[in-house]
């Protein structure tokens, strides 16, 4: 009688080894999907480019950044502004993702035979569309974009997103991304702070929508996740507080309220890296300092989290896919300019 138990213990002893490898066989295989990637972002120490000097309005400056031809492209204001408040569009980039951005040029159009700098109001934003490097930006009240095949010729501005608006146009910084075959531009009309989508054809045809039960301080910002347009906003209201929609043909959008315990004292942004969606803005507070929150199913959000940094206006992310002669390739970038000085300076930071 005590060999089966013997065997019996035997055989049970095996079969959980067996179950306890097979466990830690599919631990593995999970874990190598998702590249075991914490979602919090270790950042190194921010650092600041006294070379690049930032305008923009008083409060609110910042970039637009796009990875480009295996470069970090940033475009902005430059200094100083006009008596209209209206400033150059220039343009910086890098190849080996580090704190200078060496390689600068004033934004110029090349479409009436003689080049043209462009001007704009506010920030400026970039991306990427069908291998193209888009320029949006707002220029007395009403909103532009235009592209270049190399970052430095570039066309005639485009004022197609202008049929969205009320008369009096547009203010704020646009925002731009790519969802379903088109570059979409985010804008908040002047006088009614509602927002406004743009859909860009690949022929650069546009179709605006404005949404009436959407207002908004500043602009939104963009980013696709899960299929999904995401449109994060500073609401129109006096707490400042944080709200998201999202769409999944660009023209019908639902209210998400996952990040809404959170208030930002300027336009978020939003970016997706290691397939987690990312959303950074800076404190309601005294201190503005940035702050980041994430989110692994677009609906349910961290905490926000602390790495302790201030910032002058609304902070930038991208992820750099494509950096092939940087070290910080596949890294999550953030931009921002200088708090503590004066002149505003870009500053960056980076981590994984």
């Amino acid at each position: 009688m005590l060999v089966p138990k013997m065997t019996h213990s035997l055989t049970s002893s095996l079969k959980s080894a067996i179950c306890l490898k097979a466990w830690l066989s599919l631990a593995l295989i999970l874990c190598s999907a998702r590249a075991c990637i914490s979602q919090v972002i270790s950042f190194a120490t921010p650092q600041r480019d006294t070379t690049t000097q930032i305008g923009g309005e008083s409060g609110q400056t910042g970039v637009g950044a796009a990875n480009f031809n295996g470069a970090l492209w940033v475009a902005y204001a430059g200094t100083p502004a006009d008596q209209y408040g209206q400033a150059n569009i220039e343009l910086a980039w890098n190849y080996d993702g580090g704190v200078t951005y060496g390689n600068k040029i004033l934004a110029l159009s090349y479409g009436g035979g003689n080049p043209q700098p462009l001007h704009t109001d506010s920030n400026p934003a970039l991306a990427v569309f069908n291998g193209i490097l888009y320029i949006a930006y707002t220029q007395a009240n009403f909103p532009y974009f235009v592209f270049s095949s190399d970052g430095i010729h570039w066309g005639s501005p485009s004022d197609a997103c202008n049929n969205g608006s009320s008369a009096t146009g547009v203010d704020a910084s646009p925002s731009l991304t790519v969802f379903n075959g088109a570059l979409i531009m985010a804008n908040r009309d002047k006088s009614t702070h509602e927002m406004i989508i743009c859909r860009i054809a690949s022929n650069n045809t546009a179709t605006s929508t404005l949404y009436p039960t959407i207002t908004l301080n500043y602009n939104p910002s963009l980013a696709v996740f899960n299929n999904k347009l995401y449109a994060a906003i500073e609401k129109n209201d006096t707490a400042h507080t944080i709200d998201l929609y999202t769409s999944t043909d660009a023209v019908t959008f639902t209210e998400n309220t996952g990040a809404s315990s959170d208030q930002t004292s300027t336009a978020p942004s939003l970016a997706v890296h290691n397939n987690v969606l990312y959303l950074g803005f800076r404190s309601n507070d005294s201190e503005q300092g940035f702050r980041y929150k994430y989110s692994t199913n677009g609906f349910t959000f961290s905490s926000d989290i602390n790495p302790h940094w201030t910032e002058a206006g609304p902070p930038t992310l991208l992820s750099a896919d494509y950096l092939p002669n940087s070290p910080y390739n596949g890294q999550l970038f953030v931009y921002f300019s200088s708090h503590t000085s004066v002149p505003n300076y870009l500053c960056s930071n980076h981590g994984q």
